[in-house]
């Protein structure tokens, strides 16, 4: 995990891997000898060799989750026990923590506890603990908002079935309602850890959406060699890789350029079983490589070679001073991959002043 979003510059990796039959680019290209400054050579050779062109820019992504608060604490005491340990939807009476070795349960409902229930209380708090119980065979009827006899006979064959004195009551701070149970549910690390001291109405209880944010902060002039919508690898913490894309960008109050990361395909860029790897809260560096133009395979010159003369078509010259016309399929770092001429071909290479 780590610090809050920083400019983190990995680097540019430029691939340009050439095979040829020699030892390597530099020992196919032959340079004429030097000519006097009168008469020095207009252009070197290059043979033209197989071998692959592409370029990457290597910088750090940063995941983070949007958490929403759903429940806070009631129970006062020390954490005893952590039951809820990874995000995910629970079931209605769920053990999600303990407080002084008591445990607290999660229920549906849109009223908060708020106090303690037993005989004689009345409200919609009862009524959704009643609910609860009805649910799960431990109440018959209806769920009607008072506390009788009944529903204290109930609450207390609960207790036993969650392990403790059975006392027919609720204390405050043993339950928990969330508006729903169907949501990524997960513990507040930073405020629910084991040993840690409770005083009551700590928020404890956080949702989260299906997959967390991906964005890259980077200078502008990276941004501007940056091409919309282009591929992103990312390495997940296990090691696996995450396809993405780039997409919207925007300028902080410190210049830099927030670039955000959205699914290459389907709704999230990392799988649903593998999003549990980026902690639930604060954020999480990690390794990207964004493909600023594709490898291609084939023939490969300098690009330094080409020339579009005034018929507009793209031409090589060469060495003898043949014209031959070919099609540049990529570019990168002075390399170009081109059809229309195969390998070995020795060609023209303009000097330089």
């Amino acid at each position: 995990m780590e610090s809050p979003r920083a400019l983190n510059i990995v680097g540019i990796v430029f691939v340009a891997i050439v095979i040829g039959a020699a030892a390597g680019w530099a020992g196919s290209t032959v340079f004429h000898p030097a000519a006097p400054a009168a008469t020095q050579a207009r252009f070197t050779t290059a043979k033209a060799t197989l071998g692959s062109v592409g370029s990457s820019l290597s910088l750090n992504a940063i995941a983070e989750w949007t958490t929403t608060p759903v429940a806070r604490n009631g129970a006062v005491g020390t954490v005893t026990k952590i039951y809820l340990k990874h995000p995910g939807a629970l079931h209605a009476g769920s053990k999600i923590y303990a407080v002084d070795l008591r445990p607290v349960v999660v229920l549906p409902g849109v009223v908060p506890a708020f106090r303690g229930l037993a005989l004689g209380d009345h409200g919609a708090d009862v009524k959704q603990l009643q609910d609860f119980l009805v649910n799960q065979h431990l109440l018959s009827g209806v769920a009607r908002g008072t506390f009788d006899y009944v529903t204290g006979q109930a609450v207390n064959n609960w207790q036993k079935s969650l392990g403790i004195d059975p006392t027919g009551s609720v204390q405050m701070g043993d339950v928990i309602y969330v508006p729903t149970l169907s949501q990524r549910l997960t513990l507040d690390p930073k405020v629910v850890e084991v040993g840690a001291s409770l005083m009551g109405g700590e928020q404890t209880v956080l949702s989260l959406p299906a997959s967390p944010d991906f964005t890259i902060s980077t200078t502008p002039d990276l941004a501007s060699a940056i091409p919309l919508q282009s591929d992103v690898t990312i390495s997940a913490p296990s090691g696996a890789q995450w396809s993405a894309a780039i997409g919207p960008q925007s300028t902080d109050q410190q210049g830099n350029v927030n670039v955000v990361l959205r699914p290459k395909s389907g709704d999230t860029i990392c799988p649903p079983d593998q999003c549990t790897q980026i902690p639930a809260t604060g954020q999480t560096s990690l390794s990207a490589k964004i493909i600023l133009s594709a490898t291609v395979r084939g023939v490969v010159i300098p690009s330094g070679a080409l020339r579009t003369p005034s018929n507009g078509a793209l031409e090589v010259v060469e060495a003898d001073g043949r014209i031959r016309r070919v099609k540049d399929l990529a570019d990168a770092n002075g390399l170009s991959v081109v059809s229309g001429i195969p390998a070995g071909t020795v060609v023209r290479v303009p000097a330089t002043s």
